[in-house]
């Protein structure tokens, strides 16, 4: 019998919100009628029966920005949890679900995170927004940043 954990170390599952509502207005809803609230508590419980590490991603919108998220990222107790600012791509979503930087720091203030974003690399290349980018290889090192791509070191001090 093939354990499917054994192959897969991580997984990320994108959340954008954990309310219905705002689901539906950013596009999150699941088709078939199906929890979707439930479905992501399932992955989690399978990434926990499988020994797999689960991410959580969540990209902040103009629907999400105010909604404080703390209590249910607790429960669901990722391993990290990566959040994105959603930008305006011309054509596509400018006025739609587009953050201003100011909404997109309150969000960071409501989940006592911080983040200070590069310019695009479109704009200034890689190395210049690398250079601006506020990285401190210290701290990453010392919070654990660097992944250990393996089930052995899993345990992170928050």
């Amino acid at each position: 019998m093939i354990k499917y954990g054994c192959y897969l170390d991580i997984m990320a599952v994108s959340c954008d919100s954990f309310n219905h509502d705002v689901n539906k207005k950013i596009g999150r809803c699941t088709k078939n009628g199906k929890n979707q609230f439930d479905i992501l508590h399932q992955i989690r419980n399978w990434c926990r029966e499988y020994n797999v590490m689960f991410k959580l991603n969540t990209v902040v919108n103009r629907f999400n920005f105010n909604e404080d998220m703390n209590e249910q990222v607790k429960k669901i107790n990722p391993i990290r949890w990566k959040v994105f600012q959603c930008l305006a791509i011309e054509a596509e979503n400018i006025g739609d679900t587009a953050l201003r930087q100011d909404e997109y720091m309150r969000f960071l203030d409501n989940t006592g995170g911080s983040k200070t974003p590069s310019k695009s690399l479109l704009d200034v290349g890689v190395q210049n927004a690398l250079n601006k980018s506020g990285f401190d290889e210290k701290m990453f090192f010392k919070r654990g940043g660097k992944y250990q791509w393996s089930k052995e070191d899993q345990i992170l001090e928050w």
